[in-house]
């Protein structure tokens, strides 16, 4: 596993400074699944010299910096929008089961004792990019390679921190650029998690669809919560009817390996959470409707973690970009295929894929988008993959075995990235990829 910093960023006072393209770098031969960055800031307190408690920590990191992140073709995609240090740390502990270096380092970290003098703090704040570390089958599927990687920016703001009285944040602040890496094989690209905020009067409150790592309402640590009466469902899929959240949080409580150090319920109200040991196949997928069957909370203020659908267009895109940034033909290519991990159509979306090049012998195996430096992206159906799901469909017709048919039809589809376009699966859409798959299989 490689440990090495890259650039150093200088926040001297409100305002804001960029992490560019091309700045966040991945060794050759890794993934990383987190951005980590190494803070130093000065303290001052002209009180009584003490440590700042939990909630003044939680109240700092969650006002002294904000960041927005966006990634692929001319960043696309924008997972964050001035989302705060102290939210991030929350993310870092709930998909990672990590908590955030310096956390209750009472020597050189943020639980270290302030007095008048300037004292320098430090700690390691991580941005999640990937991995969701629950189901130790497929724990390593999640990373972000190296072409993604360069794809990536970072606006860095700095505000002026909430803090108690007497407190002073002072001089300049730097932050070092570690990436998480880990040594791994295809240079892949995974879909980085968008968080959403929003506010909602009415009793029911509709998320974004997509795959749901994390729910929340966002007023009240989970013990504290108004939700005494409510119901969760994924589309068809009914997670708690007319229960009180505090009813809900002892199942998940009685989880094994659920370590401490993965449960956020002291920040905030859980209302969906993966579990560990929750196998990848069985996460659930569509759109999370909260209803307070009995309305005992005015106004709800709701987070979502969701891995959103990219259109095809937008996986195209991406696709041209990346083989204009490695210079050569690629093809890209459903990981979870390539090392034989078998996945439900509804969670296809949110899976990485990997960059093959000409070099690669898996290049000619498997479907996948191919693209020329400046050319269009395709559908690439290799000839062996092609006649052995032809040979299928012929046989399932033959017996009349149409639905059996139109399965084979899906398979090879579905082997393409981006290919299903929909959090429930094929369902009663259709995509570009599924009809070049018909038409490839046609007689």
């Amino acid at each position: 596993m490689a440990f090495k910093k890259l650039n150093t960023y200088v926040l001297a006072g409100p305002g804001t400074v960029p992490i560019k393209a091309g700045e966040f770098r991945v060794s050759k031969g890794c993934n990383a699944t987190a951005m980590r960055l190494k803070v130093t800031a000065q303290l001052t307190n002209s009180g009584t010299a003490r440590a700042l408690t939990e909630p003044e920590r939680q109240t700092f990191l969650s006002t002294v910096v904000d960041h927005t992140l966006r990634w692929g073709a001319d960043g696309q995609h924008k997972p964050r929008s001035n989302v705060s240090f102290g939210r991030e740390r929350i993310l870092v502990r709930q998909m990672m089961g990590s908590e955030l270096e310096g956390w209750a380092d009472s020597t050189t970290g943020l639980a270290r004792s302030i007095g008048s003098t300037a004292t320098t703090v430090q700690w390691y704040q991580r941005i999640h990019l990937c991995g969701v570390y629950k189901d130790p089958a497929t724990d390593s599927l999640w990373g972000i390679g190296p072409t993604q990687a360069e794809s990536i920016t970072v606006d860095l703001r700095r505000n002026a921190p909430t803090l108690p009285s007497g407190f002073t944040l002072t001089g300049a602040m730097t932050l070092e650029l570690i990436p998480d890496e880990f040594t791994s094989k295809y240079d892949r690209v995974t879909p980085v998690p968008t968080w959403n905020e929003f506010v909602e009067a009415n009793k029911v409150a509709n998320f974004v669809p997509g795959l749901p790592l994390y729910l929340v309402e966002r007023s009240a640590a989970h013990a504290a919560s108004a939700l005494t009466d409510v119901s969760l469902r994924i589309d068809g899929l009914e997670l708690f009817s007319k229960v009180g959240v505090n009813e809900v949080i002892t199942k998940w409580l009685d989880t094994p390996n659920y370590w401490a150090e993965n449960q956020t319920f002291d920040a905030e109200t859980i209302l969906h959470l993966l579990l560990p040991g929750q196998r990848l196949a069985d996460w659930p997928t569509g759109t999370p409707t909260l209803e307070q069957d009995t309305k005992t909370l005015a106004t709800g203020q709701y987070g979502q973690l969701v891995v959103e659908v990219m259109t095809d267009a937008e996986v195209d895109r991406d696709v041209a970009y990346f083989a204009a940034a490695k210079g050569k033909r690629i093809s890209a290519v459903s990981l979870p295929v390539m090392l034989g991990i078998e996945t439900p159509d509804n969670i296809k979306f949110a899976l990485p894929y990997a960059l093959l090049d000409e070099q690669d012998s898996e290049f000619d195996r498997y479907p996948g988008r191919t693209c020329m430096p400046g050319e269009s992206v395709r559908v690439y159906f290799p000839l062996a993959a092609a006649a052995r799901a032809k040979a299928r469909v012929e046989l399932h017709e033959a017996a009349r075995e149409y639905l059996a048919a139109e399965k084979v039809r899906r398979e090879l589809a579905g082997t393409v990235p981006g290919a299903v376009q929909s959090p429930r699966g094929w369902g009663q859409r259709t995509s570009p990829v599924l009809e070049a798959s018909r038409t490839v299989l046609r007689k």
